[in-house]
């Protein structure tokens, strides 16, 4: 592993040989050995995607007013996606990037939705807590910066299959926990 940027470039079929490399001790995923991390639509829709991905790489969703074309992109999806699942005109959302900024933003949207329906989760300050089992190196775990939407209390989770342990094994339920 390197440890400094070289001070010298490299030719791009240098870089993209190296990269190929990297994935040596990877999941063989596209023979069906991964049952997730991936997104394989088997067909012409992976190369779409990827040039439709590589079309908007450079922009940045963040400022709809430079780039209007990624904000009727981020409408349109989420507008489908609200009707595939039967909502109204209500219904909101943003595009995120994956990982992280998706369980922080649905961990926002569930304490937003308890501030204004659950008023008494945050009675003198408080906040609500959540209870999250302990798995394998959890995504979004510790990498987040500032204080997180809730409180998050872990507990224990059986090993085959991460899941959580019976009601018996888990913390007891108090009255600051979000639904």
């Amino acid at each position: 592993m390197r440890s400094a940027i070289p001070t010298k470039g490299q030719a791009k079929d240098d870089v993209l040989s190296e990269l190929e490399g990297f994935r040596s001790g990877d999941v063989p995923w596209r023979e069906g050995k991964a049952f997730g991390y991936v997104f394989d639509a088997r067909h012409e829709a992976i190369d779409a995607g990827k040039r439709a991905y590589l079309a908007f790489m450079s922009e940045n969703g963040l400022d709809p007013t430079s780039f209007p074309s990624l904000l009727r992109l981020e409408n349109e999806v989420v507008r489908m996606c609200a009707s595939h699942v039967h909502g109204g005109p209500e219904v909101v959302g943003n595009f995120t990037s994956g990982g992280t900024e998706s369980i922080l933003l649905a961990m926002k949207s569930a304490r937003d939705w308890a501030k204004k329906h659950r008023p008494e989760l945050f009675a003198n300050g408080a906040r609500p807590e959540i209870l999250a089992p302990i798995t394998q190196p959890s995504c979004g775990r510790g990498r987040r910066r500032g204080p997180p939407p809730a409180r998050a209390l872990r507990h224990p989770s059986r090993p085959a299959g991460c899941a959580a342990p019976g009601s018996g094994r888990r913390p007891a339920a108090r009255p600051r926990r979000a639904p």
